[in-house]
């Protein structure tokens, strides 16, 4: 089961992994465990997040009919899920800015103000034609090293750098 939410980092239908640490296990079964020596112990196990949730219980209270087996896999699977959210989420934050839709249209308006054409231009003018990456090629963007102060940059949170240098710095951006 996961929770429903619009938080970036959801799967397509706004879901979001169950965290298994949080999990409450209001929904469990009785699930077979076969030991190294063959025999069988009877637990519960948390049909949400997988985790087994009880100490072996004695034959005694096992209905008599087939149990089905613990399923080992669930828990690593929602376990491997809540990891790849939690990087999912981790991404969204640079600096302590998380990147959501308010945060890029903010983005986009600074990007396109003449307070940021300034600020560009001093850049470039700091670097004398040469990339501050690699010191090689001319400078055609500005690469922002903290986006803390977006809008009121430090002209030191900007480096004037070529596209090479550009791709190196955002290799998952796909400049």
């Amino acid at each position: 089961m996961v929770r429903t939410t619009a938080t970036t980092g959801a799967d397509k239908e706004g879901r979001i992994p169950l965290n298994p640490a949080a999990c409450a296990h209001d929904v469990t079964e009785l699930r077979r465990l076969v030991m190294r020596n063959g025999g069988a112990q009877y637990k519960r196990q948390c049909v949400l997040c997988g985790k087994k949730t009880t100490t072996a219980l004695p034959h005694s209270e096992v209905p008599d009919r087939e149990i089905p087996p613990v399923d080992e896999e669930l828990y690593s699977r929602r376990f491997e899920e809540w990891q790849a959210f939690q990087r999912t989420q981790a991404a969204q934050w640079v600096d302590g800015v998380r990147q959501d839709a308010d945060f890029w249209m903010r983005h986009g308006a600074h990007m396109a103000s003449a307070k940021w054409a300034g600020l560009r231009d001093r850049v470039f003018r700091r670097a004398a034609g040469k990339c501050e990456g690699c010191g090689l090629r001319a400078p055609v963007q500005v690469h922002h090293l903290s986006h803390k102060n977006m809008g009121d940059e430090f002209l030191w949170e900007l480096q004037a750098v070529c596209m090479d240098c550009h791709r190196r710095l955002h290799p998952d951006k796909g400049l």
